[in-house]
Formats: structure tokens, C-alpha cells, sequence
């Protein structure tokens, strides 16, 4: 298969043919400050600007969607931002050719089940069908089997676990779980043509998969799926083929205009498939800009395109080889050391910027306290514990 990037969707030629179909996926989809004030104003033009092209090329395109589409004031308790969009964010979502709403991320249980339930209500109301959560755990992970052009696509979709994944007795989104997600890509497999496995996780601003996540992402196609797409880091990352199976590992934003961000927060790109019978015959990475200079979502120019070429090259060269990718990772490691120790005691801003010297590090943290700490999180039976006695804590609260 190949995988070229292009800048002008009419550059590619339309399948037509009955057994043909093109796909389209595109990454986080949260319509802030200027967006949402487009989607209240139904401006949906200036949205989506010359990439409404794009999205109404393909036979079917499809989005992540980070945010739960409520009016409800009241939000759950839960650590980091808290998220939610005006209900006609789904009529911008139809008017953009978007026919799959991907939720499972860690903010479509934000505003708690009846935001997640307003979401549901709000996207079949628009015909948007949607996958990755659900009222019930069976309802979140469920895979959707969608049929076009007699071809049977699967996709399925999962997050990692933060405070929106269901339970046995609540809502929310599915979880990515070895086991569940190895029944899920079977029951998938027994009614699809092929398998579309969408996970949202990794690391915020970071622009590689953790080599954790390399090794998941590969097991997942020894498992059966045929094509293998990243949500969640904000920035986009790079891609390989690994036995013939595609995997991309973030996308980067779709549309989520926060201004302040760094650059590569305002660059992302979509992956089009191009589908000939049950096989895969052509991909096409379309990158594209938003909010760049008060501008929704747009196509890049010759020159970006040419600096997005160079950026993800170089990122595929280094996901590609295992020594590179870990050195990176052990560099973010080292930019991340400092906040993450600062979690466990609960630190003020002034004291985790003493963290960063090592005597106030060797004093606030003792050789043994360390350990301690090490075998609560990697230890699976210790690690299940302490996340019980937390929740368990939390609801007593």
C-alpha cells in the first residue's frame, strides 16, 4: 500500500467503482471560544473553510469527538480541565459530512451520564452515528459495523482509563483493556470486511508513542485489526506499517482552537483510505491548519506542507527505530520528573520548582519512600489495590 501526502484533494482520483469506498479520520474535535461562537451563529462555512472539500469527498468521514454536547451546568469531580459544547455542534458536525462520532476520551463523561446521554440524543438526532460510549460497559464497547457500498467497515473505539471509562454499573466510555479489546476486535472481525481500531492515549504535547504504547499498538494488529488510528496527544506523531497494517499514531487536532498553544497544537492531519474491495489501496495524509491567523480549519500551502512533510519523516524515523524512541521517551521523562513527583506530596508551584535542584529532591524524597512508591505502581496486585482505596477514599469524600 502506499501512503503519500497531498495538499489538494482533487489531486486524487474518486473511486466510483461499486466496490470501492474511501474513508476519511480525522483527530480531537472541541469547539472552543471562536469555533463555538461560528457553530451558535450556524457559520458553519468559516469553520470548516476549504476543508469542507475534504470532508465531503470521502464516502465517510469520521471524528473524535472530546467533549460531551450539553447544555448542563453541573460537571463531575475530577482532576484537569472539564469540557462540554452547545448541542448544535452536531448540526456542524452534519454539515462537515461527519457520519461516525468517535467519544471514547477522557472528556465525553465530563458533565457526568446525563451529558453523555444529551451527546447520544443530540448526534442521532442529527443521523451522526457514534461508537466508544455508551449507558452501559456492553453499549461502550460495542463495535459499530457500518455497511456502504456492500462493503462491511468495523470500527472500534477505546481510551485509556481516566474518569470517564464505564463500569458494570455506570456510563461512559470503553477502556483500552487487553483482554476486552481482543473480544471486541473478534466480534468485529466475524461481521466486517475490515477493522478500524481508533485509540485515544499517549502522552499531551508529546509528539511519540511511549514505547509501551508501540508494542499495544502492535499487538492490537497480531490481534486482527487492519488499520490502527491515535487520538489524544494534541500534537500529531508520526506512523508506521507494521505487517501490512497501518498504524498512525495521533492525528493530532482536528479542530480545538485554545490560544497560547504551541505551534504544532494548531496542525494535524486527517488519513484518507482508499478502498478497493476489502483491501487497502491507497492512503492519503491530508494536513491541514486551524485557527491559524483567525482562520477555522484550513489547507496548508505549499511551504507548510513541505515543513509538515519534514516533521513527520523525521518522526517516522525515529518511532521506526527502537533506540531513538527510547531516548526520547527518557528525555520527556526527565521534563516530566519534576511535576509528577510534585502529584505525590501535593506541592505549590514554588515548591516543585525546588524539585528541580537535586537536594530538595534527595530531601523530599528518601531512598526507601521511593521504593515503596515504585512497587505500589508497577506491581499489577499492589497497583489494583491502591486504585480501589483511592475510588474508595474519593467516594467518602
Amino acid at each position: 500500500m502506499n501512503i503519500s501526502i497531498v495538499q489538494d484533494i482533487f489531486l486524487m482520483e474518486k473511486n466510483t467503482g461499486k466496490d470501492s469506498l474511501d474513508l476519511l479520520f480525522t483527530g480531537d474535535f472541541f469547539p472552543h471560544e471562536t469555533s463555538s461562537s461560528l457553530i451558535l451563529q450556524k457559520n458553519f462555512e468559516a469553520l470548516f473553510n476549504d476543508f469542507l472539500s475534504v470532508l465531503h469527498h470521502a464516502d465517510l468521514a469520521v471524528t473524535n469527538l472530546e467533549c460531551p454536547l450539553t447544555d448542563k451546568k453541573s460537571p463531575i469531580k475530577k482532576s484537569g480541565p472539564v469540557l462540554k459544547a452547545p448541542p448544535d455542534t452536531a448540526e456542524a458536525l452534519k454539515h462537515g459530512n461527519i457520519g461516525v462520532a468517535c467519544l471514547a476520551n477522557n472528556h465525553i463523561m465530563d458533565y457526568g451520564t446525563e451529558g453523555l446521554s444529551d451527546t447520544l440524543k443530540h448526534l442521532d438526532s442529527a443521523g451522526i452515528q457514534h461508537v466508544g460510549a455508551g449507558l452501559t460497559l456492553e453499549q461502550a464497547m460495542d463495535p459499530l459495523i457500518i455497511t456502504r457500498k456492500g462493503l462491511k467497515i468495523g470500527i472500534i473505539n477505546v481510551a485509556e482509563h481516566e474518569f470517564s471509562i464505564a463500569t458494570d454499573h455506570s456510563a461512559g466510555a470503553a477502556p483500552i483493556d487487553e483482554i476486552t479489546n481482543y473480544y471486541q476486535i473478534r466480534k468485529a472481525r466475524s461481521a466486517a470486511d475490515l477493522i478500524i481500531l481508533v485509540l485515544h492515549g499517549g502522552h499531551e504535547m508529546y509528539p511519540f508513542p511511549s514505547p509501551r504504547m508501540v508494542k499495544l499498538y502492535r499487538f492490537y494488529a497480531d490481534l486482527g485489526a487492519d488499520v490502527i488510528i491515535g487520538h489524544h496527544p494534541h500534537v500529531f506523531s508520526g506512523y508506521e506499517v507494521y505487517k501490512r497494517v497501518p498504524i498512525f499514531y495521533s492525528l493530532g487536532n482536528f479542530l480545538f482552537d485554545a490560544p497560547g498553544r504551541v505551534k504544532h497544537w494548531y496542525r494535524g492531519y486527517a488519513v484518507y483510505l482508499k478502498l478497493s474491495g476489502k483491501n487497502i489501496s491507497d492512503i492519503y495524509l491530508i494536513p491541514y491548519s486551524q485557527f491559524v491567523n483567525g482562520h477555522g480549519i484550513s489547507l496548508l500551502n505549499i511551504k507548510e506542507v513541505a515543513e509538515f512533510n519534514e516533521d513527520i519523516l523525521r518522526y517516522n524515523r525515529i518511532i521506526s527505530d527502537e533506540k531513538s524512541l527510547n531516548d526520547q521517551f527518557k528525555k520527556y521523562i526527565c521534563e516530566q520528573r519534576g511535576n509528577y513527583l510534585a502529584v505525590f506530596l501535593s506541592m505549590s508551584r514554588y515548591k516543585r520548582r525546588l524539585l528541580q535542584l537535586k537536594f530538595f529532591r534527595n530531601l523530599f524524597f528518601g531512598r526507601i519512600r521511593l521504593l515503596r512508591l515504585l512497587n505500589q505502581f508497577r506491581c499489577q496486585s499492589h497497583r489494583d489495590v491502591m486504585t480501589e482505596t483511592l475510588k474508595h477514599e474519593l467516594n467518602t469524600k
